[in-house]
């Protein structure tokens, strides 16, 4: 046990900050999850629209995560992350004293987008303050921050899905607003630091290059983000496939189910992800991404074919589970550790951008073929997207071998 906790000790002091700030945010991660149940439940939307209000929410983040990477790799990272926390905290404020209509819906997506677009900011900010070597540590216990925030938010939200929505967006702004201010109190100017490993030189800053300059000169991060890509869009389906399912058997419990499931999501990322970081230490970043898009490819029919029955469930979510904590963790130590410094907030920012057009896409054709062939064919869809994204795992594996041969005297 003591091993678990202490491989996250000797990192710098932004560290802690950040995940503190990211666990406090993460509990005001009420509104945004339920979204598919409050468009089905509370405002009358079918399969169909609500996958379209997705996929037009998704493509409104294409814009959005381009500028905020552009804007973490040109100004503060702190002043960017401070001012795209006041927007959501705006939103969701608002959101708490108006009656729940289609501008409600429109606040939540705005502040989602704000907090989606800071996250380039929040990684290159990660990356600034850590060696190479120190970035799977400090990304993980982000992460796990993050989540254990987001263990409480989704079963309370459920509980108060049904008659006490607008104190969800109370709570949400509320709870961003406090982490703005730790951010704002605590983090100071940030310069990069020096890389001292070998393979350093991928690293170097190239202030002249231009971001499609970079990806050419970098064709496994290509690869990556298709990889990451499939991920993304078969994962989506856990917010959108799967409580379109449960609303139909289950009802207005329904609400009550998903929120637990997310909520054992969460708990599992914490309590699993320090035994994970021990056990796939040795694991380069590719093989773990491609591990977890496998988990969703194993876990996908588990749900499918045992439809009504709770443990299938939670079976579900606990494979599902080990597969994220895998591949979310290894995301920002891979992409910032094969660009150039420079350039970090730009790539990360069109590796979102790349999963989102991803995301999109596949909750368009999901809600088409739900609504055309039903669920069965909808779950074959999503299965197949994840066997995808495993079978690109396996050739980057090997590509991303022979790209970056320093790396692997480190595994990083």
């Amino acid at each position: 046990m003591l091993k678990l906790i202490s491989q996250y000790a000797g990192l710098r002091h932004e560290n802690y900050i950040i995940s503190f700030g990211r666990l406090v945010t993460s509990l005001g991660s009420m509104v945004f999850p339920m979204l598919t149940l409050i468009l089905k439940q509370r405002m009358g939307a079918d399969a169909e629209l609500i996958g379209l209000i997705l996929a037009v929410t998704g493509f409104l983040h294409i814009p959005a995560d381009l500028a905020g990477g552009r804007l973490a790799d040109h100004y503060s990272r702190k002043s960017v992350i401070i001012g795209l926390d006041i927007l959501s905290v705006v939103c969701y404020l608002i959101g708490a004293v108006i009656p729940l209509s289609w501008i409600s819906i429109g606040l939540v997506i705005a502040a989602a987008i704000g907090q989606d677009m800071e996250q380039p900011a929040y990684n290159a900010l990660i990356a600034d303050v850590n060696r190479t070597e120190e970035r799977d540590r400090a990304f993980s216990l982000t992460y796990m921050a993050h989540n254990l925030g987001l263990a409480l938010a989704p079963t309370l939200s459920g509980i108060l899905f049904q008659h006490w929505l607008w104190l969800s967006f109370l709570l949400s702004g509320v709870s961003i607003a406090c982490s703005t201010v730790l951010i704002f109190l605590k983090i100071g100017k940030i310069q990069p630091v020096r890389e001292a490993v070998s393979g350093a030189d991928y690293q170097k800053a190239r202030d002249k290059d231009s971001t499609l300059h970079v990806l050419a000169r970098n064709r496994t991060l290509i690869l990556y983000m298709a990889v990451m890509g499939f991920y993304t869009a078969a994962y989506s389906q856990c917010a959108y496939l799967m409580p379109l399912d449960l609303a139909e058997v289950h009802g207005d419990v329904s609400a009550v189910i998903y929120g637990t499931m997310m909520s054992l999501n969460c708990i599992l990322v914490v309590v699993l992800t320090p035994f994970l970081m021990l056990i796939l230490r040795r694991w380069s970043s590719p093989l773990r991404t491609t591990f977890g898009v496998g988990m969703l490819f194993i876990g996908f029919p588990i749900f499918a074919e045992w439809i009504g029955h709770l443990p299938a469930y939670y079976l579900t979510m606990v494979l599902i589970t080990i597969g994220e904590v895998a591949s979310m963790t290894a995301v920002g130590t891979y992409l910032t550790s094969r660009v150039p410094s420079s350039h970090r907030g730009r790539i990360l920012g069109v590796n979102s951008v790349s999963s989102k057009i991803f995301q999109s896409l596949s909750q368009i054709l999901i809600g088409a073929v739900y609504s055309g062939s039903g669920r069965g064919a909808s779950w074959a869809a999503a299965t197949a997207m994840a066997g995808m994204g495993t079978a690109l795992g396996i050739v980057l594996t090997g590509a991303d071998r022979k790209a970056y041969p320093e790396y692997y005297r480190n595994r990083v």
